[in-house]
């Protein structure tokens, strides 16, 4: 049927009145809902009267305000490098001399500033990422690292130089030195460790430098064997430079002992001085003595300690044949030797021949078939073999003279009476001594000679007191005198060597001293 437009329109009509019907219904439910859930007041209550709070206490006055702290500003035109400094915090500042700092910034040149300080391009702050390193692997002990460290430090190996450096002999020629080899012999891997880096399959350059080190000596087979080889020859030669001297010396204060006619002779006034100081008593009638025995004459004096006993018998010696006073002059290598001790020496020689012979045997050891030996290590076994042969024929040059030192000191021994096994640092120390105060003794004793022959010399002497004896007087003598001739021949020979200086009765000891001096 056809549909009119009425009744369309009625339709539409209807619909719109029904929709504002139910809005409004919606409305009137959520109000009714809103009264329902609103609280309920409770019942009235009679009030009870509170009494009114205390005033409030009388205004303080107010705390004044910190002043502002003076900012810093700078209108740089380019950016410039920063400079990474630790800023005081705020609540620091007020009591800190930075409350009154000035602003300076108008005596900067900021010309030069920025010229000098400039930001470039490329170096902008955290434009560059940062690497971060990996983190490399220790095998070592960290102990153990920590001091291959430090040796690697001043050691100043390339890698794959050591093995290079164990072929070669003497640090004159570019091998290891004598402290080096030390250090490495203290380095040396375990049978543990060499297991452990033997194991190792993961790349070198992971590893830390000392265990990169310590693999590259667990690669060189027999290390320890070269090691002490590298030894053997970089000390033997010093050994014999060294000990060659001591014992020419030693040989040589030996042969003085026994040759030096005028020592034998001095002793021979010695034995009658102690023997007639000892007379009556058990220690007298003494055929000899033992040389320790000369240090006591120092140590001896005369009842009023003016004079020592080894001065009496240089004394003693002078007068009757004072060409035994200059008996020390063909000593000298004994007194050289004053601390040489034989047995010491003997000792030394046995260690170099083990040391070589130890050579020897690490030598063949290399060599062996087994141990596979490279082409450059026979070369260098050769070159070992040469040096240990002219080392073995210096060593038995020694070796004679050792023995000759030995066989000739026994002869002093028996000598001078000596206990067999005395060690001759006692022996020559105990003379070296003794000719060290004999000349003392002599020279003093001289000396005082000297003073007693020279008129200038004799009168300084009186003044200062020095001479022994009566005391000397220029005073006129006696007119009956029989010593008055004698006398005033002294004085004319005085007054002409110091004709200047007054009589002594008219001078006072200070006169004396400035008419000497004049």
């Amino acid at each position: 049927d056809e549909i009119s437009l009425d009744s369309v329109k009625a339709r539409l009509d209807q619909s719109v009145e029904e929709d504002e019907a139910k809005d409004a219904d919606i409305t009137e439910n959520k109000s009714s809902d809103t009264q329902d859930d609103s609280p309920v007041s409770p019942p009235h209550t009679p009030t009870i009267p509170v009494s009114p709070p205390p005033p409030p206490p009388p205004p303080t006055s107010p705390i004044p305000a910190a002043p502002p702290l003076p900012e810093f500003n700078r209108g740089a035109r380019v950016k410039l490098r920063p400079f990474h400094w630790t800023k005081i915090p705020s609540n620091m500042l007020s009591k800190s001399i930075w409350r009154h700092a000035h602003d300076r910034t108008a005596d900067i040149c900021a010309e030069e500033l920025e010229k000098n300080f400039a930001l470039a391009e490329k170096d902008t702050p955290d434009s560059t990422p940062i690497k971060v390193k990996k983190k490399a692997k220790l095998l070592l002990d960290s102990k153990m690292s920590h001091n291959l460290a430090i040796f690697l430090t001043g050691f100043k190996l390339k890698p794959g130089d050591f093995k290079n450096k164990l072929l070669v002999i003497g640090e004159e020629e570019g091998g290891l030195t004598v402290e080096q080899i030390n250090s490495l012999r203290r380095f040396l891997p375990t049978s543990e460790e060499q297991d452990m880096f033997r194991a190792y399959k993961g790349e070198r350059s992971e590893l830390e430098s000392t265990d990169q080190f310590m693999l590259e000596m667990c690669s060189v087979p027999l290390v320890e064997v070269r090691l002490d080889l590298l030894m053997v020859l970089c000390e033997l030669p010093e050994q014999i430079q060294d000990l060659t001297p001591s014992i020419q010396t030693t040989c040589g204060a030996c042969q003085e002992l026994v040759e030096q006619k005028r020592f034998h002779q001095v002793l021979e006034y010695v034995l009658a001085v102690g023997n007639c100081i000892n007379n009556g008593t058990t220690r007298g009638a003494a055929r000899g003595f033992r040389l320790a025995s000369l240090a006591k004459l120092s140590e001896t004096y005369s009842s009023n300690r003016s004079m020592s006993l080894l001065q009496f018998v240089v004394e003693q010696i002078q007068q009757k044949e004072p060409r035994l006073l200059d008996m020390a002059a063909d000593m000298s290598c004994v007194q050289r030797a004053a601390g040489a001790s034989i047995k010491g020496l003997t000792a030394e020689m046995e260690v170099m021949t083990k040391d070589l012979l130890k050579a020897k045997k690490h030598v063949a050891y290399i060599k062996k078939k087994k141990n596979s030996p490279s082409k450059r290590d026979l070369e260098f076994c050769k070159e070992v073999e040469d040096k240990i042969s002219s080392h073995e024929k210096e060593l038995h040059a020694l070796q004679k003279r050792c023995s000759t030192m030995r066989d000739t000191f026994n002869k002093v021994l028996a000598l001078y009476g000596e206990l067999p096994g005395t060690d001759s640092q006692d022996v020559f120390s105990a003379v070296s001594e003794f000719l060290a105060s004999f000349d003392i003794a002599r020279d003093k004793l001289r000396e005082e000679e000297e003073k007693r022959n020279d008129p200038r010399k004799k009168l300084g002497a009186i003044m200062q007191g020095s001479l022994t004896g009566p005391a000397v007087t220029l005073r006129s003598p006696p007119a009956n005198s029989k010593q008055s001739a004698r006398t005033s021949t002294i004085l004319s020979s005085l007054r002409e060597t110091l004709p200047a200086m007054a009589g002594p009765e008219e001078s006072s000891q200070d006169q004396w001293s400035q008419d000497t001096d004049s």
